[in-house]
């Protein structure tokens, strides 16, 4: 089973303290499980924004779940 993830959109929230959160939206295709009908989910993660060696940005997932 292949699972193909494509993201949809990138963006960042403030919170009341000022601080920025960073989000990512993005579908899937190909994951197949008895408890949902259809190989197609949206999906969200939270995550973390570092900056590599060769100045490319890093996003490190601390939350996610599935879409509604």
């Amino acid at each position: 089973m292949d699972l193909i993830l494509k993201s949809q959109d990138f963006f960042s929230l403030e919170d009341s303290k000022g601080d920025l959160h960073y989000f990512v939206n993005m579908g899937s295709e190909g994951g197949n499980v008895s408890f949902h009908e259809s190989s197609h989910w949206a999906l969200w993660n939270e995550g973390l924004i570092t900056k590599r060696a060769n100045w490319s940005a890093q996003f490190a997932p601390v939350a996610g779940n599935p879409g509604d």
